[in-house]
């Protein structure tokens, strides 16, 4: 007869259970939920891995299992699938940046969004990797080159060629959006956001 499977003291019972089984996919909704509560109502200092964890019901295990650092958690939480937003083009440029501007301004404008950036920029003195990590969740490889494939087929539309590179269009277009999301409300600026989308056509376009 086998051995009964026993559990140490010290040994979560989860890391037991899920030993050699894909992670539980409800713990991680669970986290990111109690994330972004906490991020939108406390901010970021408070969002620690301990008030996660008690937000979400889960111990402290759990999160250090999956993320590292608090920061990694939260870049989790606040910018899912964004690697993954392909776009596919339409033929009409300012329609199709309007959309891209659309989903960055959906991302950038949430409550938790706006009480994280300032604490993740911060993070840059103490994490040399951080910027790199950002990048890549905000616009990484896959977003690039579907902006550059739709750029350049809507241009081809009209017969023109790009006269700004489309990843340095990108890299303005993301920078306006957090201009917009972040600055411009504090000087009582709000407005649409379609002026984002206007300057990064004109840049494109010139």
């Amino acid at each position: 007869m086998a051995p009964a499977t026993t559990t140490s003291p010290t040994e979560p019972a989860e890391q037991v259970r899920g030993r050699g089984r894909p992670r539980d996919e409800g713990i991680d909704e669970r986290v990111c939920r109690a994330t972004l509560e906490l991020l939108a109502e406390q901010g970021y200092a408070a969002t620690t891995m301990t008030a996660v964890a008690r937000r979400a019901g889960v111990g402290t295990a759990a999160l250090y299992r999956r993320w590292s650092t608090v920061t990694e958690l939260v870049e989790h939480a606040i910018f899912p699938g964004f690697p993954d937003l392909v776009l596919a083009p339409t033929g009409d440029l300012r329609d199709d940046v309007q959309r891209y501007v659309d989903a960055y301004c959906g991302m950038f404008a949430t409550p938790a969004a706006r009480a994280a950036m300032p604490g993740l920029i911060s993070g840059y003195q103490s994490d040399p990797g951080m910027p790199r990590r950002i990048g890549d969740s905000i616009a990484g490889s896959g977003v690039r080159d579907a902006f550059r494939a739709l750029v350049e087929h809507d241009l081809a539309a009209t017969g023109a060629d790009p006269a700004m590179d489309p990843d340095d269009a990108l890299d303005v277009l993301i920078g306006a959006v957090m201009q917009h999301c972040f600055v411009r409300p504090f000087f009582g600026r709000a407005a649409d956001n379609g002026y984002v989308t206007d300057a990064v056509v004109r840049a494109v376009q010139a």
